[in-house]
């Protein structure tokens, strides 16, 4: 009996997508690998804090378990419903993918060198590459799908018929979805967390309520010894046992300290030097030959052997002490900067402040601009007056109304639903991934920057579009740039000159009659220079440095390159497609321009985030560009309602969805903050909200200033600048709004010291520990420590360290100027300095 034999054809329809198919399986690997590794790293290694691990068990324990079962339980589940796919899209779609395949009719040769590259393309994906993964991943899913196109083409004719629908109730959602987002802010309800490392605060635990700066000393958190403003300067950072040596005060051991003073300090008061980490052993040596006596050696020596037998052993946290470190975790973080949410906010509070008290106008810097911040303060004194909720209220606002003028002006531009939606999912999206914490402390994000761009945008395609009198339109273009400027000069001048370049080359293509365009283009350049001229205002004395690269990462050579050559991609398209008299070719230029133009923000820091805040911008681009594709191509105008559809169905799930994800993880992640922490109202005449932070020791500080100062400027060296002339009623004189992070170099120490010499302030406030030492508001590098589940194991220290060089350096000007003053009362977090010689 002959035994029927089937005949594999490499070029048969069923066998190459079988072979296409399982090639790509091995990138689903890689993918679930991928999905595994977030899983574990971001659930179930926090499982751990909970465990206190014996000593052999922790040397038979793989880290990387947790992630390897995940990976191995995702991977079968996957393959089973990938190859169920599978075999129903070759049972069923074989037809249409053989017309395709015959249409181009390839060689043996060619599929196989397609196989090959395929092959390569998914072993690539089998490793980690970081950042560019997801970029990896998104190409390798466009090809896994290349068969089912034909397919994917006979879905989208019955859905774009009728699609409108849908449609217009996503577009409806994403609107009302900026609610959800702005609520909070709009109504005042939302807490504060605490935000300086000093400031008091309690955690509840499940053995009950602790302070945590007596806790974290206590129990030895992250090696840190806090100081605890409530005591008093007398009991400041008194050194704990094992973490000292007794030596008495010598010049050579006072340069000994200095030479490592992230290690190494003198305590006078107790005559002891202090030593933070793990001595060498030529420091050692060196200490030996400093000594005074034998006595001080054998203390030199005893101390470093104990310090190498204690290192031997790991500290080893209990379950309390790690339930207390991930109820803090938040809050540990951001108190380890130089500067965080009050920092960030004073940019734009602060100038408020600085302007309703009258702080003269040549003097104050208005980073985010001078009518955006008018506006602002006028807003919030309609409101009731200055307080820290009517500015939440207000300067939030400006976030949802801006969101809906751009719904509108896609609506007014494009007249199609699935345009707006598509500007819409861009747009709101990008707001959802620019992530809570950004929004909530990020100030420089606040769309207020650059208001008037959607107005002159809807102004500039009247201009364009409209056959009579268009000249009007394009007045009121160039009046809302100029509104522009005086609300942000940065971005209003590239809005402006991007619409001026946009003109010239209308002009100069289509040889135009331009009369009225150049009389208008030299009245608004004039109206630009008078603007910039006439406002006069502070200069911000530390731009030189932002630009230099001072406190803003490098950006890697692959992202500057792609995006050149995108805009280059975007140059080569307009032109491609341009056509005489061609009106939404104009229009995308004149937004290319302008988005060309904002993307600086990006490369002086090249972080999502500030990508993710220009949504809107490129959002609106993206639109334009389609638009200008579909009505100058043919195979776009067949295809557009798809493209559209396609588009739109994958903005919504590669943006808006896991953007809505890890906006709302954050935010439950913030509120259980307050759930988990003992809550203070505070109550002062400008700040009413609940906080983490004990509102006692700021009510003292502000009570000081209000006793020894009636005027509405003060002379203020404090760390808490940034808050407490804004509770007090008060603007700080000295040259900076914030001064610890503005000493960038000695030009700024200077003009500090400068200015006290010169107005001899009768009583200067400064931080009562101004002069002491930071080295214990530094983390100790500890691999087995439980916080590095929730950092990088250096995050703390390097933010640590870098927090004591700057309120270190602050201290410098204090030190020059301190003989000029002696105290007069002693406060919590300032002490009151009266000049000497002055009156009593």
């Amino acid at each position: 009996m002959k035994v029927s034999q089937q005949k594999y054809d490499i070029t048969s329809i069923s066998t190459l997508l079988l072979i296409h198919f399982s090639i790509c399986s091995i990138g689903l690997l890689g993918f679930i690998s991928h999905v595994a590794s977030w899983i574990g790293g971001a659930f179930f290694q926090s499982f751990n804090i909970f465990i206190v691990y014996s000593d052999w068990a922790t040397l038979s324990t793989t880290s990387t378990k947790p992630i390897e079962l995940v990976q191995y339980a995702l991977s079968v589940s996957a393959m089973l419903f990938y190859y169920v796919i599978v075999l129903a899209f070759i049972k069923t779609s074989s037809c249409l993918a053989d017309k395709t395949l015959k249409r181009f009719a390839p060689t043996r040769v060619v599929i196989i060198i397609y196989l090959g590259l395929l092959f390569l393309l998914n072993i690539w994906l089998l490793k980690d590459h970081g950042e560019f993964s997801n970029i990896f991943f998104g190409f390798w899913f466009l090809i896994l799908v290349l068969p089912a196109l034909p397919l994917v083409n006979s879905w989208l004719d019955r859905i774009s018929n009728g699609g409108g629908l849908w449609t217009t109730a996503i577009c409806v959602s994403l609107v009302a979805s900026l609610a959800f987002i702005f609520y909070p802010y709009i109504t005042g309800g939302l807490a504060v967390s605490n935000d300086y490392m000093d400031i008091p605060e309690q955690t509840i635990l499940s053995t009950g309520i602790v302070d945590n700066t007596d806790y974290i000393n206590a129990h030895r958190i992250g090696g840190l010894h806090k100081h605890d403003p409530r005591l008093g300067l007398g009991e400041i950072q008194l050194p704990r046992e094992g973490e000292f040596i007794k030596l008495n005060k010598s010049e050579a051991l006072s340069k000994f300290a200095k030479y490592a003073p992230r290690k190494f300090m003198y305590e006078d008061r107790s005559a002891v030097l202090v030593v933070k980490e793990l001595m060498e052993p030529n420091e050692v040596d060196i200490l030996s030959k400093i000594a005074a006596n034998e006595a001080e050696r054998g203390r030199i020596y005893g101390f470093y052997y104990n310090q190498m037998e204690r290192a031997k052993f790991k500290k080893s946290y209990s379950q309390e002490e790690k339930e207390f470190i991930r109820k803090n975790k938040r809050e540990l973080s951001d108190q380890s900067l130089a500067g965080h949410y009050f920092h960030h906010q004073n940019t734009m509070l602060g100038t408020i402040n600085e302007y309703v008290l009258g702080k003269p106008q040549s003097q104050t810097v208005y980073l985010y601009g001078w009518l955006s911040t008018v506006a602002i303060a006028e807003g919030m004194k309609a409101l009731g007056g200055i307080t820290f909720e009517s500015y939440q209220k207000v300067f939030y606002s400006f976030y949802p109304f801006y969101y809906l003028l751009l719904i509108a002006a896609a609506a007014i531009i494009f007249k199609k639903i699935e345009y707006i939606l598509l500007v819409g999912v861009i747009s709101i999206s990008s707001l959802y991934l620019l992530g809570f914490e950004y929004i909530r402390f990020a100030p420089g994000f606040n769309p207020i920057r650059h208001f008037f761009d959607i107005f002159a945008l809807v102004c500039f395609s009247w201009y364009l579009f409209s056959p009579r009198r268009n000249w009007i339109y394009l007045a009121l273009a160039l009046v809302f740039s100029i509104v522009g400027i005086l609300f942000s000069k940065e971005f209003g001048l590239v809005l402006l000159l991007s619409m001026l370049a946009t003109i010239i080359v209308r002009v100069v293509v289509d040889h135009r009659k331009a009369t009225s365009e150049i009389i208008l283009m030299v009245i608004a350049i004039l109206a630009a220079l008078a603007a910039v001229l006439m406002i006069t205002t502070g200069k911000n004395p530390t731009l030189i440095y932002v630009l230099m690269g001072v406190a803003s990462p490098g950006m890697h050579w692959i992202k500057m390159f792609s995006l050149l050559l995108l805009f280059s991609a975007i140059y080569v398209l307009l032109i491609k497609s341009r056509k005489a008299g061609d009106n939404w070719l104009y229009l995308s230029l004149f937004w290319f321009l302008y988005a060309q133009g904002l993307l600086i923000y990006y490369v002086w820091n090249p972080v999502p985030n500030h990508l993710m805040s220009l949504g809107s911008v490129l959002g609106m681009l993206f639109a334009l560009l389609l638009r200008n594709l579909s009505i100058n191509y043919d195979w776009a105008v067949k295809y557009e309602k798809k493209i559209l559809l396609v588009s739109n169905s994958l903005l919504v799930m590669v943006m808006f969805l896991p953007g809505v994800s890890s906006y709302c993880l954050d935010q439950r992640d913030y509120q259980r903050v307050f759930a988990e922490h003992k809550l203070h109202r505070w109550d002062f005449s400008r700040a009413q909200f609940i906080s983490t932070m004990d509102p006692n020791v700021f009510e003292n500080s502000v009570q000081l200033i209000n006793k020894y100062s009636s005027r509405s400027s003060i002379y203020l060296l404090s760390k808490y600048d940034n808050i407490l002339p804004f509770l007090s009623a008060k603007y700080n004189a000295m040259p900076f709004t914030e001064m610890a992070l503005s000493l960038v170099t000695k030009k700024e120490m200077d003009m500090s010291i400068g200015q006290i010499r010169h107005d001899r302030p009768e009583y200067l406030f400064v931080d009562t520990d101004m002069e002491r030492n930071h080295l214990w508001d530094i983390y100790e590098y500890d691999k087995n420590s439980p916080i590095n589940l929730f950092f990088l194991p250096n995050d703390l220290v390097d933010a640590t360290r870098g927090r004591a060089m700057v309120l270190d350096n602050f201290a410098k000007v204090f030190e020059e100027i301190k003989d000029m003053y002696y105290p007069v009362e002693t406060g919590q977090l300032i002490t009151v300095y009266k000049l000497r010689g002055a009156p009593a």
